[in-house]
């Protein structure tokens, strides 16, 4: 396999492995001593690390040293083979002595490793207080900063919106407001919120404001493919396009998942950003698999195997499980204000309880809004970690290579698995012209999962409430919509008995016995609900 390393300085430079590989005009070019390991691990709530490979060129008579005197670092580089582009990304290191030895990272012109690229309010001549401008996507409740002194105008994000549909002020709405797009000092696009009196100092302000929109059709940026490529294309330079994330914008839009959140925190790294936004809905992601992100996990995808591994491609297969991922009891906390969540939906699988014991874990879904959503992801989640999961590794010719994030067929005598599994991680060894392949599937069929209880929290205090109330053989059960409101004349069916109508508390009641039992939601607006529920 051959490949030569670029770097995209001025004038760019490229290495060879030997003299043979390719001719170039300057012999001192031939010194390409290694490439070490490409690793491209999929990210599965910012447990990995991003897609990176080590170079070494060879220094041994010094005569490279006067081409890095300045470090080439955050510069493009690239590996090529003669079918293309290996691997993409900057240069994050530079260690030279004898050898030559650079790191590269995968991003843009900005690495994923760095701290997000937010403006501070100090880029304005004249301002009240230091604060980050905030980015906004979706629907979302922010605190807008001062953009004049007395108290009249604030900034709401930096970047144009969609509008504005409530203000606050002490906690109290007000109708005395203007809202429009425009250009700040420095030129950049913002939207400001006019009051009409000022602002008294500590008075609070809120604003829900319906952010980022898209720059053709003026929709809402509320898909989260939409949301990672503005994000990754447009806030932070890395070089994808919409096209990329075909594929996610598809499956999440199927599922009818939006999400909505405010990046405000410039202490982040882009990498943990991501991280954040794809956790929200259970999603992995690697800038080195097809589509960059993918919803996680997936039972029978549906989709065609990527490859088939046999005993002849699939070398020295291995195969390990851990108690340590298994969770019983899953609660998603979601719809965050202020970095705190203000409600919860909680779900249990009995029979695994039974088998591993009452395992409690959580998971922080800062980005979604939505109960039908939060559910979704809990039970979609919990179905898969209820049951212990197989992760299989193997190693084979670098032409078998396969990237993260697809799905593998596995026909291998010593695996407990036979069928599909996802991939995980696929590291390229360009030395031995080999790929270590390590991938994961759950064992056995997904466990019987019931919703528990549900969570609500008032003016940022976390006060849990079941939404099944039982107390003398009737169970109350109260039925909320999307927004966390009371669903009212919603009809209820309970075990595909008697239906009930809800009531303006959005309660309804049935004479039952405890246990597991569904309850079948039909709604104005909504897509019929069937939930597993435990009285």
């Amino acid at each position: 396999m051959i490949v030569w390393l670029r770097l995209d300085t001025d004038p760019a430079m490229e290495f060879y492995s030997a003299p043979g590989a390719l001719l170039t005009s300057d012999l001192q070019f031939r010194r390409l001593a290694n490439i070490g390991a490409l690793r491209r691990p999929l990210s599965v709530g910012g447990s990995a690390e991003n897609a990176n490979v080590t170079v070494t060129l060879d220094n041994g008579d010094g005569r490279l040293t006067e081409y890095f005197k300045i470090p080439p670092l955050r510069q493009p580089a690239r590996l090529i083979t003669v079918d293309g582009d290996l691997f993409v990304g900057t240069i994050a290191s530079c260690d030279m002595g004898k050898e030559i030895s650079l790191s590269l990272e995968a991003g843009g012109t900005q690495p994923l490793s760095d701290r997000l690229p937010l403006r501070e309010t100090t880029v304005w001549g004249s301002y009240k207080n230091k604060a980050t401008i905030p980015l906004v996507y979706g629907r979302d409740v922010v605190t807008p900063v001062a953009y004049d002194n007395e108290g009249q105008l604030f900034v709401c994000a930096d970047h144009a919106c969609q509008g504005v549909d409530e203000v606050s002020r002490d906690g109290l709405p007000t109708e005395a407001w203007a809202f429009y797009n425009d250009i700040d000092d420095t030129g950049h696009p913002v939207a400001v919120l006019e009051l009409a009196d000022p602002l008294a100092d500590g008075e609070p302000l809120t604003v829900t404001l319906r952010g980022k929109m898209h720059p053709t059709t003026g929709a809402l940026l509320t898909n989260p493919a939409f949301v990672l490529w503005d994000f990754l294309a447009n806030v932070c330079a890395v070089p994808i396009t919409l096209a990329d994330l075909d594929q996610f914008r598809v499956e999440t839009a199927s599922k009818g998942i939006e999400i909505g959140g405010v990046i405000d925190d410039s202490s982040r790294t882009i990498r943990a950003q991501i991280d954040d936004i794809c956790q929200s809905i259970g999603a992995v992601w690697s800038g080195g698999m097809p589509g960059i992100a993918r919803l996680y996990p997936i039972e029978n995808p549906g989709e065609l195997d990527w490859q088939t591994f046999d005993p002849l491609k699939a070398q020295g297969l291995k195969a390990e499980s851990s108690q340590s991922g298994i969770v019983t009891v899953l609660r998603v906390l979601y719809d965050y204000v202020d970095g705190q969540p203000r409600r919860a939906v909680q779900f249990e699988a009995p029979e695994a309880i039974e088998t591993y014991g009452r395992i409690e874990s959580e998971v922080t879904a800062r980005w979604l809004r939505s109960a039908r959503l939060a559910a979704e992801l809990g039970e979609r989640k919990l179905s898969y970690q209820a049951r212990p999961v197989w992760n299989l590794s193997w190693s084979s010719d670098v032409r078998d290579q396969v990237p993260p994030g697809v799905y593998v067929s596995i026909n291998h005598p010593r695996s407990p698995i036979s069928g599909q599994v996802l991939v995980m991680n696929s590291e390229l060894a360009v030395s031995t012209s080999s790929v270590q392949i390590t991938a994961e599937a759950a064992a056995g069929t997904a466990p019987k999962i019931v919703m528990t209880r549900l969570s609500t929290a008032f003016e940022r205090e976390f006060k849990s409430g079941s939404n099944v109330v039982y107390s003398n053989g009737v169970a109350t059960f109260t039925i909320v919509g999307d927004n966390g409101q009371a669903l009212v004349n919603a009809t209820a069916t309970l075990d595909g008995t008697e239906a009930r109508i809800t009531d303006h508390q959005g309660q309804v009641q049935f004479e039952t016995a405890r246990g597991a039992h569904v309850l079948v939601v039909e709604a104005s607006g909504y897509e019929v609900m069937e939930i597993e529920v435990e009285v």
